[in-house]
């Protein structure tokens, strides 16, 4: 009895000793839930020796196992977990009463005596009074795992980086801060140094605008002169008159005429007078001038191979040109000329045709020169014809000026300059020396002189110690009071400077 209370508060020990280091080194709760479960299942299960060889061998008497009555000392409660308690329970009758005892074999399983004894505090009741079992021995030592330790660790460690990046944004805020401080305080200034700038404009501006208002008024008044002086400079323009030809107007003199232009082209044709009135129209002055009178074509019709249609072409693209400078255009008539019979010929027909496009424009109007450059008979005039039967006379420039209705001072309109030069006085007869001044040009180099002994009447025969007119060869008067204004064309021998009544080469009597 004694023996086997003694056995069983050894096994108890080992078990208490084991549980106390095993909570020592720290245990998961799952493996020490696992541990109390084993002990639990194995104190549920209790072996009890099933007869005297069980427990003392085979040739040993059974021993009376004496259970203690309730109540007693010896009484081992299931419940009381404390080993002093389980320790002074057997200590009652062990010196007393001899134990035969069997050895048994030492357990192999390693342990760690405590140096302090631990005991659980656990009010669970054993449910058996044996040993516990032997644990299994094992060669590899894991420690427990402790996950909910690692978690708080991540966490930690998360945090901690959380609380690194917010440090660094924080001092990046901080030299955001500082940076935007700065240029705020630059910014200021900026400000403030503008403010003053502006303050300085807006007096400058206020004094500007004072000047400007005086300049205004100015201006005002300046404009109404200028456009006063315009409006009459326009009123005198509107009115003037341009008359562009050729060498036939050369004896035209402006000051002599009011509101009058002339433009002279020298040897010029259709295509020079074209050209010159897109200058005009180019420069915008299409209401400068009232009226356009042209005349030209004369040295046109002079070409050897010219023809009425390619000039009459020409002459309506001048006219096209000339309405797009002027509302109203005069077409004035080629004048006749008695040095070329083609020329003549081909002027006529282009006269005719300009006669013809003008009838059917009613801003153009056609100047016939020919009624007062022909006589009666159709002939020219050779008096408006200066002595080559090209230009105009004094005469015929005075005509062409009365019909083409320009606005004259006098009746005179030509130049002041001579058209012939003076002759001065010789030792010879003024008649023979006139003579010879008007036909030098146009007598041959060799005239033969007519013969004294002939059969002409001597009314016929000039008297060479008489003087007489040299435009008419009359002896009743003198060329300063002569009626022709310019020498007088013979029929007969077709010279100048005197009438077929007077022609030297005439041997018909004068009937008159």
């Amino acid at each position: 009895m004694a023996t086997n209370l003694s056995r069983s508060q050894n096994n108890l020990m080992n078990d208490v000793s084991t549980a106390d280091v095993n909570l020592l080194e720290g245990p998961s709760q799952d493996a020490h839930d696992d541990s109390f479960n084993t002990i639990s299942s194995n104190h549920s299960t209790p072996t009890r020796p099933d007869g005297p060889e069980t427990l003392h061998g085979p040739g040993s008497q059974p021993t009376p196992i004496m259970s203690p009555s309730p109540g007693s000392d010896n009484d081992l409660n299931t419940s009381t977990t404390d080993p002093k308690v389980l320790l002074q329970l057997p200590t009652k009758n062990a010196s007393n009463t001899p134990v035969n005892t069997v050895r048994r074999s030492k357990r192999t399983m390693n342990r760690t005596t405590p140096k302090a004894l631990k005991i659980p505090q656990s009010h669970a009741k054993p449910k058996h009074r044996g040993r516990l079992p032997k644990p299994k021995a094992t060669n590899d030592y894991s420690p427990p795992k402790r996950r909910k330790t690692n978690d708080t660790t991540k966490q930690y460690d998360t945090l901690i980086s959380m609380v690194a990046g917010m440090k660094g944004s924080i001092e990046n805020l901080n030299s955001t801060v500082t940076d935007l401080k700065e240029n705020l305080t630059s910014i200021q200034f900026d400000l403030s140094a503008m403010q003053k700038t502006n303050v300085d404009l807006v007096s400058q501006l206020a004094a500007k605008t004072a000047e400007c208002r005086v300049l205004d008024n100015e201006c005002i008044k300046l404009r109404k002169t200028i456009d006063n002086h315009k409006s009459s400079l326009h009123e005198n323009e509107h009115n003037k008159t341009l008359v562009i030809g050729s060498s036939i107007i050369r004896d035209f003199d402006e000051s002599k005429m009011n509101n009058t232009d002339t433009v002279c082209i020298s040897g010029g044709k259709i295509t020079d007078v074209n050209e010159h009135l897109s200058k005009l129209g180019q420069a915008n002055n299409k209401n400068q001038y009232k009226r356009i009178v042209i005349q030209i074509a004369s040295n046109d019709c002079a070409k050897k191979d010219s023809t009425p249609e390619p000039i009459t072409k020409e002459y309506k693209l001048l006219a096209t040109c000339a309405k797009s400078v002027c509302d109203e255009v005069c077409i004035s008539s080629i004048c006749p000329r008695t040095d070329n019979e083609h020329a003549q010929q081909v002027l006529e027909a282009v006269n005719a045709e300009l006669q013809v496009i003008c009838e059917g424009d009613n801003k153009m109007t056609f100047i016939n020169n020919d009624k007062t450059f022909r006589l009666q008979d159709g002939t020219i005039n050779e008096g408006f014809l200066d002595n080559k039967g090209l230009h105009l006379s004094k005469a015929g420039t005075n005509s062409l000026a009365r019909n083409m209705q320009l606005d004259t001072k006098s009746k005179d309109v030509t130049k002041p300059w001579p058209r012939f030069p003076r002759h001065t006085t010789s030792q010879n007869p003024p008649e023979a020396n006139e003579w010879q001044t008007v036909n030098r040009r146009r007598h041959p180099k060799n005239p033969s002189p007519p013969s004294l002994n002939d059969n002409t009447p001597s009314s016929n025969r000039r008297n060479v110690n008489k003087p007489s007119c040299f435009k008419c060869g009359e002896s009743s008067h003198l060329a300063s009071t002569c009626w022709h204004p310019n020498s007088v064309r013979c029929h007969g021998c077709n010279q100048l400077g005197h009438k077929l009544s007077k022609c030297p080469t005439n041997s018909q009597p004068n009937n008159h």
